[in-house]
């Protein structure tokens, strides 16, 4: 394998992933930890929600780095979709206090 095909790999491992956490994030820590009151269950879903926009940045940066022209357009499409997902629970948070 060269170094393009394991980047690929690699990247499309963590965008699954992080696609994965975001679609099934209230399951996950159901599941994981099942002893949580609901704050502490809302804020462990909000975590998981960042995890998982953290997980698809990074495998957007690693397909980008395949090639070095990419990079910068590829950090800033994953620094978008983690600006929304932490705006979109700033946001959210504020509203319920």
């Amino acid at each position: 394998m060269n170094q393009k095909n394991i980047f690929s790999v690699m990247a499309l491992v963590l965008i699954l992933q992080g696609v994965g956490f975001m679609i099934m994030k209230d399951s996950i820590v159901t599941s994981s930890l099942p002893a949580l009151d609901e704050a502490g269950h809302r804020a462990a879903v909000k975590l998981t929600a960042v995890i998982a926009a953290l997980s698809i940045m990074i495998g957007l940066i690693a397909y980008a780095a395949r090639s070095a022209t990419n990079v910068v357009l590829a950090f800033a499409i994953g620094s978008a979709i983690l600006g929304a997902v932490t705006i979109t629970y700033q946001i959210s948070s504020s509203v319920k206090t």
